[in-house]
């Protein structure tokens, strides 16, 4: 006889108790305690395998059920990874601070939003990926934002709104090839069923930053706090247009449907070599610990600190940790 064990199954009353169980873990810990995400999320994984225990599952097979989980993750662990190099080896490389810089001169507050929701479509759109978007130019339009003065939660919401079109629309994108695969259909089909939606969400967003600009129409931007974010990037940075180059390699490379993390992670190394080159007052260690720890140098301007005061694996620890107990916390679901 086989001695392979029948898969174990869940009654209804303990598939619901497990649910209640988890909206309360979440909304206690959230809106009441008001504690952490990942805490949060790490009390779930906690209670969730307290359950599977007492419904007959081993220990052996709730660990294997979580690593299980944790190496779906890698990925996107790698990605998030690539992106914090990607953004301290760009600002110490100056290719952030050069398209912050030029974009202070250029960029006026009342189409400011408008332009960089395009940009940032255009962009995950031929990259497929938001991160790719978000983490690279979305950076710099936190910077200009903040320079000429508009509230930086509507710069987020239009670098993230512009990011994510192209993760949705793009036939270079890994989920948008993914779901279709699933299905069982052809990817140009599930696009072009997703255009139903995405466009008239897309022409309203478009419609709404145009507006929501108009409200900077006509006020004059803050020459000084500009003047002092330019002095405060000259004064650190070797400004150059050339430096816009790097991301144009890692664009081409994304739309050369190299996978995300090798065309970031290339973006990366680039940057590291040309900023021996472009940015010499640096030491070695400050430009090889941008990568990892990010871009630290003191600056007169506390503006410019926060600016460029970043980046780098260990700014992307959080966002790794909570991805990782989330799809721990999923797979054992």
């Amino acid at each position: 006889m086989s001695k392979e064990k029948a898969p174990k199954k869940m009654s209804f009353p303990v598939a619901v108790f497990t649910l209640l169980v988890l909206i309360a873990v979440m909304a206690v810990g959230l809106a009441v305690l008001k504690l952490g995400t990942v805490t949060v999320f790490a009390l779930v994984l906690v209670a969730m395998s307290l359950i599977a225990l007492f419904t007959g599952f081993s220990m052996e097979e709730v660990q294997e059920t979580i690593l299980d989980g944790c190496k779906k993750a890698i990925l996107v662990i790698l990605i998030l990874m690539s992106v914090g190099m990607v953004v301290g080896s760009w600002i110490v490389s100056g290719v952030i601070p050069s398209i912050i810089y030029y974009g202070l001169q250029i960029l006026s507050p009342s189409y400011f939003l408008l332009v960089g929701f395009i940009i940032c479509c255009i962009v995950s759109f031929f990259t497929g990926s938001s991160y790719t978007a978000a983490g690279t130019l979305g950076v710099a339009f936190m910077g200009i934002g903040y320079g000429i003065g508009v509230n930086p939660g509507l710069t987020a919401g239009m670098v993230i709104s512009g990011a994510i079109f192209g993760d949705k629309m793009s036939p270079f994108s890994d989920t948008t090839n993914l779901a279709p695969a699933c299905a069982g259909t052809d990817i140009f089909l599930h696009i072009k069923s997703m255009l139903f939606t995405t466009v008239p969400a897309t022409l309203i967003a478009a419609v709404l930053y145009f507006v929501l600009g108009l409200q900077y129409r006509g006020s004059s931007v803050d020459l000084a706090n500009v003047q002092a974010i330019s002095d405060g990037i000259t004064g650190a940075f070797n400004v150059n247009p050339f430096l816009v180059l790097i991301p144009v390699l890692t664009i081409i490379l994304a739309i050369k449907k190299v996978p995300s993390f090798l065309a970031m992670l290339t973006g990366a190394m680039v940057a590291v070599v040309v900023a021996f080159i472009a940015q010499p007052q640096f030491d070695v260690a400050t430009i090889f610990n941008s990568i990892a720890t990010g871009f630290s140098q003191e600056f007169d301007n506390a503006m410019v600190a926060r600016l460029f005061n970043r980046g780098g694996i260990s700014s992307m620890m959080t966002t790794v940790s909570l991805s990782l107990l989330c799809l721990a916390f999923g797979e054992l679901l």
